[in-house]
Order: structure tokens, then C-alpha cells, then sequence
């Protein structure tokens, strides 16, 4: 996949890893989920480094950690079955250990720490022991803390933008990227510096729609990061017409908007059928096009 990355002219894999990696301390932690030693990371990172390709560890510090918090050692540390308990000190250093593991093999000093589809934050056990307290308000105390540990490892973190969004909608039913959104002064005050926002759009066909929310995101402090979707996730074999068309006026929104780094995600959602090598042929027809690509 590496090789396949550099003969494209892409320059930085984002492993993306749950919790298939391993922290020593934690030895529930990727419990027979074919977790990553820190020697295997590190030779990814090492082969990596021979062709050019930066690899960037991609982890979550927020939710879609159900398998990280399905065993009964976790439940001091679960809100929902997949959102972490914000607030708590045991947490904080759960956190601090994913943080300091996922990081520790690369030699990039970024990391994306995830944040995204939290819906449910502070709706459960959060819930029963400080009462209700708004999400945005949870989000943006959780991030705080998360942030005060990436930077004392010196590292330059990245998250992903749809929770944002979506908690300050006008639109209880909205999902992830509501065109109402309001950013006021006193929302904008409350967001971190020094963080890159990383928006993420897999199904949208038009470019306006993404040029409306890439100008949003430079009310945020700077401009994003694009992640579109190479469909592989859908069934035995790449979705390449979707691929194909949802990715062009995505390009051209980013072009039109001056983001400058861009990233193909292929999820393993729905079971992952797909044989990820096939699908490395959608990512060349695009980048034969010219079309900027991380």
C-alpha cells in the first residue's frame, strides 16, 4: 500500500486505529483485535520513511471506541457504549496512555485525534453524575484537556470537524454538516488555537454545498483540512461512479477555496469486503486528472 501510495505522488498515510494498537498497561486494550505492536508501527513508519510517505497516527478520543469500552475493567472510563466519560481524571489518563502509545513508533509530530459522530457525549453516565450540561459546552472542555496532553508530547494535532457543526445547529435533527450553522463571537472564543480542523463529506454531489462549509470552517481560525471518501466500504468491490462523482466537485471546492491538503479515506465499515488494492485504482484516475490529493 505504501509503494502503491508513492507511485501516485501521495505523500502521508493516516493509519487510522481504534484500538488495534497496543498500550503495555492496558492489556485489554485491542484484546484479540490484531493490534499493532510499537516494533510493527514502527517499521510501517520505517518503510514508510524510504518512499517519502509520512505516516500520521489516526486514533479517537472521543467515541467509536465501543471495543475499547466493552470490557468491565473500561467502565469507570464509558459514558455510552462508545463515548468516553469527560470530566474524570481516570480518563484523562486513558487518553494520555492512547495518546502517548499511537504516537511514540512515528516520526511525525502530528496526530489526528478523532472527535467525530459524538452524538450521545454527557447523555449517559456523564449524565447521572453532573445532570445536563449542553454538548457543545462538553465537547469543548473535553478538547481542552486533550489538547493540554498533545501539546506537553509536542505534537500537532488534528480532529475532525462534524461535532463542531452539528451541536451548534439550529437543527436538533441535523447531521454533521447543517448549512445553518451560526459560529458567534462568543462560540468562536470558546474553540482552542493551534488545531486543525479536518471536514469530512463522503455522499455530497454539489460544489457549492462544499464551498459553503469550507468557508465556514475559516470562521474556525484556519482553513481546513478536506477528506472525501473513495467508496470501498459498500460491498464487495469499490463504488467507483459515486467515488468518481462526489469526488470531482470536491476537488474543484478545494481548489476554489485554497485548502491545500486533501485526504482519500477507504473506511473498513459494513464488514470491509473490499479488497483494498482494488480500490487503488480509483485513487490514480483521480490523481491522473491533476486533482490535488494528500
Amino acid at each position: 500500500m505504501i509503494r502503491y501510495l508513492a507511485v501516485m505522488g501521495l505523500n502521508r498515510l493516516l493509519l487510522y486505529t481504534e484500538d488495534t494498537y497496543e498500550i503495555k498497561s492496558r492489556p485489554y486494550f485491542g484484546y484479540m483485535r490484531g493490534r499493532y505492536s510499537h516494533d510493527e508501527l514502527k517499521k510501517i513508519d520505517d518503510y514508510a520513511f524510504m518512499f517519502g510517505v509520512e505516516v500520521v497516527p489516526c486514533i479517537q478520543t472521543l467515541a467509536h471506541l465501543q471495543q475499547a469500552l466493552k470490557w468491565s475493567s473500561a467502565s469507570e472510563l464509558r459514558d455510552t457504549a462508545d463515548i468516553l466519560l469527560v470530566g474524570e481524571p481516570q480518563t484523562y489518563q486513558f487518553i494520555e496512555d492512547m495518546i502517548t502509545a499511537a504516537s511514540a513508533p512515528f516520526r511525525s509530530s502530528r496526530i489526528h485525534i478523532g472527535m467525530d459522530e459524538a452524538f450521545a457525549v454527557g447523555l449517559g453516565q456523564y449524565l447521572a453524575k453532573n445532570g445536563y450540561r449542553t454538548r457543545f459546552d462538553i465537547m469543548i472542555s473535553h478538547l481542552e484537556r486533550v489538547l493540554e496532553i498533545t501539546w506537553k508530547l509536542g505534537l500537532k494535532p488534528m480532529i475532525w470537524s462534524d461535532m463542531i457543526f452539528h451541536f451548534l445547529s439550529n437543527d436538533a435533527q441535523g447531521f454533521h454538516y447543517p448549512l445553518d450553522v451560526d459560529f458567534s463571537q462568543e462560540m468562536l472564543s470558546r474553540l482552542p488555537a493551534d488545531l486543525q480542523y479536518v471536514y469530512w463529506c463522503y455522499g455530497t454531489t454539489g460544489q457549492l454545498k462544499y464551498e459553503i462549509i469550507m468557508e465556514k470552517h475559516k470562521e474556525l481560525g484556519s482553513t481546513s483540512v478536506f477528506a472525501g471518501g473513495i467508496h470501498c466500504w459498500g460491498g464487495f468491490s469499490p463504488n467507483y461512479g459515486k467515488t468518481w462523482n462526489i469526488s470531482h466537485p470536491a476537488l474543484r471546492a478545494c481548489v476554489a477555496q485554497g485548502v491545500r491538503e486533501v485526504i482519500a479515506t477507504s473506511w473498513g465499515d459494513n464488514g470491509q469486503e473490499t479488497n483494498h488494492f482494488t480500490y487503488c485504482r480509483a485513487c490514480s484516475c483521480l490523481r491522473s486528472t491533476g486533482m490535488p490529493m494528500m
